[in-house]
């Protein structure tokens, strides 16, 4: 084969691959933006739902909306990385809710408990049946406290 030739086979290799690399990059942007979006869209239906959400990992706090702490009466520097202990009336309802929670969690993927947390304050009812929703009893102090 002579030089020519082997130098033209060359840059068409060459020239695959980067189209290759760039079909590749192209698809990683794309990804990355529709990542991007979707994360958008539940932050802000994280931050405009009607209900308080908070989300744990292993039973300790991650992150909550603005409506769930504005109920508990913590902030999230409060209870960032903190065990969700510290809202149970004892050791003991902690125990059981979570055996509750996680004993058959796996297997059935949904569980609902009820349970009584307290406020910063120290007054909260919470109580929560699957299909009905929860309901959260509250004694908040009024201004006024002459």
């Amino acid at each position: 084969m002579s030089k020519p030739r082997k130098n033209i086979k060359k840059v068409q290799k060459s020239h695959s691959h980067i189209a290759g690399k760039n079909k590749a990059e192209t698809v990683r942007q794309a990804a990355e933006e529709a990542l991007r979006q979707s994360e958008s869209m539940l932050r802000s239906v994280f931050k405009a739902a009607p209900v308080g959400i908070c989300i744990m990992k292993n039973r300790v706090f991650q992150t909550a909306n603005d409506l769930w702490y504005d109920i508990i009466g913590y902030t999230a520097a409060d209870l960032a990385g903190q065990s969700t202990r510290r809202l149970y009336e004892s050791e003991e309802e902690y125990r059981r809710v979570g055996r509750d929670l996680y004993t058959d969690l796996p297997k059935r993927g949904l569980i609902s408990v009820e349970t009584r947390l307290r406020r910063r304050d120290g007054t909260i009812t919470v109580e929560s049946e699957l299909g009905k929703g929860s309901t959260f009893q509250l004694t908040l102090p009024t201004g006024n406290q002459d």
